[in-house]
């Protein structure tokens, strides 16, 4: 694994719209330790230089975010962005254990992604008021689902990332194509979800 310091990652986040839930942080920390073991994401932190002791609801820099995620990437031998997208993919089944009832309450991927916005994000706000969510609009397309999402953090991968891993919570396939007019903090995708898969 190489072990890079990560002090000058940049990545397109606009701080000025409050930190970050630690939330996140607790997910991604799920993820890595499951997948990879408690050592490499001690391993994360000491090369993101962070202390990495995040409460649920704790506010923190997305900075310290942005560096460990450049540490997963080295580590992962991936870019930034499939870093990102890695995360996300695995992030939803972690998200969705906080509430046992959010995932039983929808038939499917894609109505359990159309209520991203009135449901599970209005979940969220109940338990964390100040947290600072991304958008989401729905479209239907005679190409099909045509998902936009905007967000000043510019998350456009994390985001790709839980989208398809909502397949993965129902059992299907997802296929998201992102369109050529999209940007960090406003992207355009069309989405397929397939039926369910064993």
């Amino acid at each position: 694994m190489r072990n890079k310091p990560c002090d000058n990652v940049r990545y397109p986040i606009d701080e000025r719209k409050g930190p970050l839930k630690g939330i996140i942080f607790n997910a991604a920390e799920e993820v890595v330790t499951e997948l990879y073991g408690a050592d490499v994401w001690d391993s994360l932190l000491k090369a993101a230089r962070t202390e990495g002791s995040y409460t649920r609801l704790g506010n923190y820099e997305d900075a310290e975010i942005v560096r460990i995620v450049a540490a997963a990437a080295s580590l992962l031998e991936l870019g930034i962005d499939d870093t990102w997208r890695f995360l996300g993919r695995h992030m939803v089944l972690k998200l969705v254990a906080l509430s046992e009832t959010v995932a039983s309450s929808f038939d499917g991927a894609e109505q359990f992604v159309r209520s991203v916005n009135n449901i599970i994000h209005h979940n969220a706000k109940v338990l964390y008021p100040d947290a600072q969510l991304p958008i989401f609009e729905f479209t239907d397309t005679p190409a099909g689902l045509q998902v936009r999402y905007q967000s000043d953090r510019g998350l456009d991968a994390l985001a790709e990332g839980l989208i398809i891993g909502a397949g993965d919570l129902f059992g299907e396939l997802v296929q998201l194509d992102k369109l050529e007019r999209s940007t960090p903090t406003d992207s355009y995708y069309l989405v397929a979800f397939s039926g369910r898969h064993d």
